[in-house]
């Protein structure tokens, strides 16, 4: 008889590519929530903010050269239950339709290169557009909204 962890792992490693991008999320949000917990317990609370931070996607040009790295974690980085969930069933219900027609491969290379035109979009948005010249140093994304809404 077989471990939840053992058929989990043979899950992601049998898995097409849809599945696989859906458990990277889900264990990436379970990983960061655990971090949370123990930093809260911890007394810790500001210290995983800035932890988080690190995983976000700044607006600041400037923050982004120091960070090179959020570019892609952003999109594989969730805060709350229902962001992660509401995403992941996008893509689960528009990834099966998309991998039907496109195959596995493209829609890889359509989630991540969404993603990172997404983070590309928000960052022209903030540092251009005059409406948020007074945000540029404290907003931040997170999410794979991007990466989904290339998919749909």
């Amino acid at each position: 008889m077989n471990s939840f962890l053992d058929d989990f792992k043979l899950a992601f490693k049998t898995g097409n590519v849809l599945n696989q991008i859906i458990i990277v999320n889900a264990v990436l949000f379970l990983a960061v929530a655990i971090v949370g917990v123990f930093f809260t317990f911890g007394g810790q609370r500001d210290s995983f903010e800035v932890f988080t931070s690190y995983l976000m996607l700044p607006s600041s040009v400037d923050t982004l050269l120091t960070q090179p790295w959020t570019i892609i974690t952003y999109f594989f980085f969730h805060k709350g239950f229902m962001h992660i969930l509401f995403n992941m069933l996008y893509m689960y219900w528009f990834g099966r339709i998309i991998s039907e027609y496109l195959g596995q491969n493209k829609l890889l290379g359509l989630y991540v290169w969404g993603g990172i035109g997404g983070g590309i979009l928000y960052l022209l948005a903030y540092n251009f557009l005059p409406y948020f010249e007074h945000q540029v140093g404290g907003s931040y994304l997170l999410g794979a909204s991007g990466g989904v809404v290339a998919i749909v």
